[in-house]
């Protein structure tokens, strides 16, 4: 049974249902009345078995479906609930929302899902800023100094005579007077890809690393471990596009999720099959018609926030 067949109303019902009862904390009774409206129209039992055969998305645990309960709860609107029900529930699938994180503060430069920004910080400096980043400027350092609050951003740096320029991110200390990198923050862990020129790159107490142009980096707790190729052309992104050679299906779709509000995946069927070439970022949809033209595979769009790739 295919969920993009069911009425998105009824979806949106049964999505409201099945987030309820597992959130570790259903009484009977609410089994009960789940029972007595799967059991009033064939609709609703259409759109329950449609969310039952898909893998996994709502395999949640039970601190995270509270949230997705709590926000069912919150608004005496129901329609609108259930909508937000649905994108947390997106979030949570990709892997978007921290537990027990503390709520957004605002920052001196930010992006949205889906936006990417340039900045002109100084005569010598330029950032960009990737899908839902945030960057911090302290104005109180004498030397430049930015700080990465999260997601990804390209800097580029040429004040060869001036003070160098100070990147700080976790547990990260990058310091360069000339060059240009792509710096991705993946909680404590960062991808550093040096475009052009060098940097100097400390993490915690460890020895400073000298990086050259050419080289990309995985950086964590144990220092700076090289990556290897990973079939995807590093800081294209500025540019709108994500070249990429021989990767995995999964791998490029992961990538392209990071760009568009909700959940994307691919099912297991296809996870593997090579993908080659090059990609628009502006228009993710659109991109994922391309994609079912060139491959056996096509997209369900089960709701604006609700996407996955399977077999054609």
């Amino acid at each position: 049974m295919s969920a993009s067949n069911v009425n998105a109303d009824e979806l949106e019902q049964a999505i409201s249902w099945m987030v309820r009862l597992r959130s570790g904390e259903a009484p009977e009774e609410l089994w009960q009345a789940c029972s007595h409206w799967r059991a009033a129209n064939p609709r609703h039992e259409t759109a329950w078995q449609a969310l039952q055969v898909s893998e996994g998305l709502f395999a949640l645990p039970p601190s995270q479906a509270r949230i997705v309960r709590q926000a069912l709860e919150s608004s005496g609107r129901p329609a609108l609930s259930r909508r937000h029900a649905l994108k947390l529930l997106g979030l949570l699938g990709a892997g978007w929302l921290v537990l027990d994180s503390p709520p957004t503060r605002k920052t001196d430069f930010s992006t949205a899902v889906g936006q990417r920004s340039r900045f002109v910080l100084a005569e010598h400096t330029q950032l960009w800023l990737n899908t839902d980043s945030a960057v911090d400027q302290p104005s109180t350092s004498q030397a430049p100094r930015i700080v990465l609050q999260r997601g990804q951003i390209q800097v580029a740096h040429h004040a060869p005579g001036l003070a160098p320029l100070q990147v700080h991110s976790a547990n990260l200390l990058l310091r360069t007077r000339d060059a240009r990198f792509d710096l991705q923050r993946q909680g404590q862990q960062h991808r550093l890809a040096m475009l052009e020129g060098s940097a100097d790159v400390q993490v915690a107490q460890h020895p400073v690393a000298r990086v050259a142009a050419g080289q990309q980096w995985l950086i964590g707790a144990d220092g700076l471990q090289p990556v290897p190729d990973t079939g995807m052309t590093p800081g294209t992104w500025v540019q709108g596009q994500l070249v990429v050679r021989r990767i995995a299906l999964a791998q490029l779709i992961d990538e392209l999720a990071r760009y568009r509000s909700g959940w994307l995946q691919c099912s297991s069927e296809v996870a593997r099959l090579p993908v080659s070439g090059v990609f628009q970022l502006d228009d993710i949809e659109r991109t994922l018609d391309v994609l079912s033209a060139s491959l056996p595979v096509k997209t369900l769009r089960v709701s604006r926030l609700w996407a996955r790739v399977v077999p054609a």
